[in-house]
């Protein structure tokens, strides 16, 4: 399961709270708006009825305006990569899309 294996990437991290943690990670989107990679930092609900959801913090290049920052596993398809989780869907605003989250911190 990707969220699991998400999961416990962060809890190897110091500082990471292992009820719904925030971290710091690069993103890479790839959608019909081209390719676009920034620092952000990101929360990924583990405890709650939301559980599976992750929800990125918008930065300068990834609006809320161009690009979802909010994703659920009923709604995008999740997979596990060696260092992080890769999320793709199809959208009207987006096209084909895809993120890549590789975590880098725990959120201070």
């Amino acid at each position: 399961m990707p969220v699991g294996k998400l999961k416990s990437l962060l809890s190897k991290m110091d500082g990471i709270n292992n009820n719904n943690p925030i971290f710091n990670c690069i993103v890479t989107c790839t959608s019909k708006h081209g390719t676009v990679s920034d620092t952000t930092s990101a929360r990924l609900d583990v405890d709650t009825m939301s559980h599976g959801n992750i929800e990125l913090f918008e930065t300068d290049k990834l609006t809320s305006d161009k690009y979802h920052l909010g994703f659920q596993e009923k709604f995008q398809t999740y997979s596990s990569t060696v260092d992080g989780i890769k999320i793709s869907g199809k959208s009207d605003k987006m096209g084909d899309y895809s993120f890549i989250i590789v975590p880098t911190s725990a959120k201070k």
